[in-house]
């Protein structure tokens, strides 16, 4: 058997498992083209989740996370003397401090990161409604 067949069990936690389950129900409802398979799913997820850092790295070469704080995150933009760009959450959208906007490319890439899913705003809406994974 050659390694790229070989499966290797992980832990997950509960909540996540019954989440990710969850989901995995609902998208095999609504998309026949969703892997048959629990773990298969969940493999696809991980897979979308690197290849999204990889497209992220490419598109936002300049733009990097530094960190996600209550319902603040802050990118750094080596364009701007790699300045400290603030982003928060104003009216349910993300807000550029920098820019002075809700659309510009600090506000898209933040959206683009998976650490978004800190901001305790989205976290508190995700738990509310069950909805742990986008």
């Amino acid at each position: 058997m050659s390694n790229s067949l070989k499966t290797k069990n992980i832990a997950l936690r509960v909540s996540l498992k019954e989440a990710l389950f969850k989901k995995w129900e609902k998208a095999a409802k609504e998309n026949p083209d969703t892997n048959s398979t629990f773990s298969g799913f969940v493999n696809d997820l991980l897979d979308q989740l690197l290849s999204k850092e990889i497209f992220n790295k490419k598109y936002f070469p300049l733009i990097q996370l530094i960190g996600v704080k209550g319902n603040t995150a802050f990118v750094k933009d080596t364009r701007n003397s790699e300045k400290l760009i603030e982003l928060y959450l104003k009216n349910d959208k993300l807000y550029c401090v920098h820019c002075r906007t809700n659309d510009c490319e600090h506000v898209r890439y933040s959206l683009a990161v998976r650490e978004l899913g800190r901001l305790q705003h989205f976290l508190r809406t995700a738990r509310a409604s069950h909805l742990v994974l986008a």
